[in-house]
C-alpha cells in the first residue's frame, strides 16, 4: 500500500502516460486503491474528464529543476576612470 501523500501532485500513469493532478481517491471494500487524474489538457475549451487508475501505476513526478542560462558577457571591462568633463565651456 503506497502513501496517501497523491493527493494534490503531480503524478503519471506508468502504463498510459497519462500525466496530471491525483484530485481524488477511491478505496474500496475489496481493497483495491484508485486515484483520478485530471490531465491539464483542455479541448474546445472544456478541460478533458478526470480519468481513474490503480494506485500501483501511478507515481509521483518528479520536479524539474529550473535551468538559468549563463550571464552573457556585456562586451568587454568597465573603464576605470569615467572621461573628464569641460567646466570651461562659454
Amino acid at each position: 500500500m503506497k502513501n496517501k501523500s497523491l493527493l494534490g501532485k503531480k503524478v503519471m500513469d506508468t502504463v498510459t502516460g497519462v500525466t496530471g493532478v491525483a484530485i481524488q481517491r477511491c478505496e474500496y471494500m475489496n481493497g483495491c486503491i484508485q486515484y483520478a487524474i485530471q490531465p491539464k489538457v483542455i479541448v474546445d475549451g472544456v478541460p478533458v474528464k478526470a480519468l481513474w487508475y490503480d494506485e500501483e501505476q501511478v507515481n509521483i513526478v518528479p520536479k524539474e529543476k529550473k535551468i538559468r542560462p549563463k550571464a552573457k558577457p556585456t562586451g568587454g571591462p568597465a573603464p576605470t576612470n569615467p572621461p573628464a568633463r569641460n567646466r570651461n565651456m562659454t
